[in-house]
């Protein structure tokens, strides 16, 4: 409605919107720019024929937010596999994107532009104080029930503790998920990281700015305070689109 309008907004438009609801979509993009992401595949029905990778994530298919996620939706077996799927399809009444699981560190990584892109500091998600790999998520609890073991013991330091050339591979692969998808002016990319190879989990072109969320933390440690992170932003899209 904005661009039929002729309206100048920030973030991205209604293309890369739709394509970033749907897990499966997003996937598609990914995998045909070659940006590296984990094996998966979208299950209609509770079945198990196809899949041989575990453990795996099984998660509802255009949900964001952790929704659907808990330490079950990590199977070991067949059995499981197709007991969680149905949890989704009864549950969240969608399809349900199953991916092999990656246990390792998870970064998110912020970046704002258009044509040449500017990452800010990458925040880790640090998962050592559980020892069992179903809880080494972002779950629904570790993300928003502040009551939870998942949630205290589960901080994200920023900027993320690594060195030089594994923070430029993430940066790279972040930066060619954000073209894949066609962000605009602003964006964040979930990634992990197995054998030094990073691997796009989620890409997300409409994040999280408010003032307690992630994408400011990240500006805030590149030095941006609040006012200055939502004007840089104005600046991009300004940039982008004349304003009258």
């Amino acid at each position: 409605v904005l661009e039929a309008m002729g309206f100048a907004y920030t973030g991205a438009d209604a293309w890369a919107l739709g394509a970033t609801t749907d897990k499966a979509i997003t996937k598609q993009h990914l995998i045909k720019n070659n940006v590296p992401t984990p094996i998966a595949r979208v299950f209609a029905t509770a079945d198990r024929d196809g899949w041989t990778r575990y453990p795996a994530l099984v998660k509802p298919a255009a949900e964001h937010c952790s929704y659907g996620i808990t330490p079950a939706a990590i199977v070991d077996t067949p059995e499981q596999l197709e007991e969680r799927v149905q949890y989704v399809l009864d549950t969240w009444h969608q399809p349900a994107l199953v991916e092999d699981f990656i246990d390792g560190p998870e970064f998110n990584v912020s970046l704002w532009g258009n044509g040449r892109l500017y990452p800010l500091p990458l925040a880790m998600l640090d998962f050592r104080a559980f020892s069992d790999y179903h809880d080494r998520i972002v779950s629904y609890d570790a993300k928003w029930d502040v009551n939870t073991d998942a949630f205290r013991l589960n901080p994200v330091i920023c900027p993320a503790p690594i060195d030089d050339e594994l923070k430029a591979r993430i940066e790279r692969v972040a930066k060619d998920a954000y073209k894949a998808l066609r962000l605009r002016d602003y964006g964040r990319i979930d990634i992990r990281v197995r054998d030094g190879v990073p691997y796009v989990l989620d890409v997300n072109s409409n994040p999280d700015i408010t003032l307690e969320g992630g994408f400011a933390r990240s500006a805030r440690t590149a030095g941006y305070d609040y006012s200055q992170t939502i004007a840089r932003i104005l600046h991009f899209a300004s940039k982008r689109m004349a304003v009258n």
